[in-house]
């Protein structure tokens, strides 16, 4: 997918990391339809697994049952970004009937943060604590706020982020995919493109190891996308690797 100038390459990498037994992160690079998907499974070995996989591949589905292009004419969503909250609502209900349906998969839910390219604008979405960054001329921006507790005293300024990242709370999620006892409520946000743009999606098994400075030297050195997720992901495992470590890097590059 391209817009006006550019074109986008990207590469992901997953990693047990050193403490877990399974892998529970699953990723989805879907460059041809500029879609990029990172979730972070719970629920155990095997439903933490099959949770961020479901959801890595719902995405998917439902957003080309709903993208504009795709429907009839006039379609019923022309709007990209109410187009793509319906279809991750629809995640949120595939996600909890699949849940409730198989026995061994009950009380699974994923975090999950996507983006997808519109032209010269990025649709970001996410629920839970995986993130998206941007790197524009050698400054990184997180554009998600964390949805944890912690996330929710930083934005209301009741904690400072050095208490935050102490706080027994600081992994206490308050939306994800497969919430108990609410449907999922997905957050978006968009912004413009611009050329040398580069995105970073990850699971907290990488910001909770390496911290914003040393993941911004890291995207700005220069390296390749595949390079730089092997760098970060070493460099989580380098600092304890305590959950899986996911990275996904997508840059906007001259045609």
């Amino acid at each position: 997918m391209s817009g006006a100038r550019w074109i986008l390459r990207a590469a992901g990498l997953t990693d047990t990391g050193q403490k877990r037994e399974a892998n529970e992160d699953a990723f989805a690079l879907h460059t041809d339809e500029a879609l990029f998907v990172v979730a972070d499974g719970m629920g155990g070995h095997v439903a933490g697994a099959e949770a961020s996989k479901l959801v890595v591949d719902l995405v998917s589905e439902h957003w080309r049952n709903k993208r504009p292009d795709a429907q009839p004419d006039p379609p019923a969503l022309r709007d990209v970004s109410a187009a793509l909250k319906q279809a991750l609502v629809d995640v949120g209900e595939a996600f909890r009937h699949k849940a409730s349906t198989t026995p061994d998969l009950n009380g699974m839910g994923a975090t999950l943060v996507m983006l997808l390219f519109d032209g010269d604008r990025i649709h970001i979405a996410w629920g839970g604590d995986s993130r998206a960054y941007r790197l524009r001329r050698g400054k990184l921006e997180q554009l998600t706020a964390d949805h944890t507790m912690v996330g929710a005293l930083l934005r209301e300024g009741a904690i400072d982020p050095e208490a935050a990242k102490a706080h027994p709370a600081r992994n206490k999620l308050v939306n994800y995919v497969g919430m108990r006892g609410r449907p999922f409520e997905p957050e978006l946000t968009a912004c413009a493109v611009a050329l040398d743009d580069r995105y970073l999606l990850c699971s907290d098994g990488l910001t909770g190891m390496v911290d914003d400075t040393h993941i911004a030297a890291v995207l700005d050195s220069g390296v390749a996308a595949a390079q730089a997720c092997k760098s970060l992901v070493a460099r989580a495992n380098e600092a304890g690797g305590k959950d899986n470590i996911t990275a996904v890097i997508i840059d906007v590059v001259r045609e």
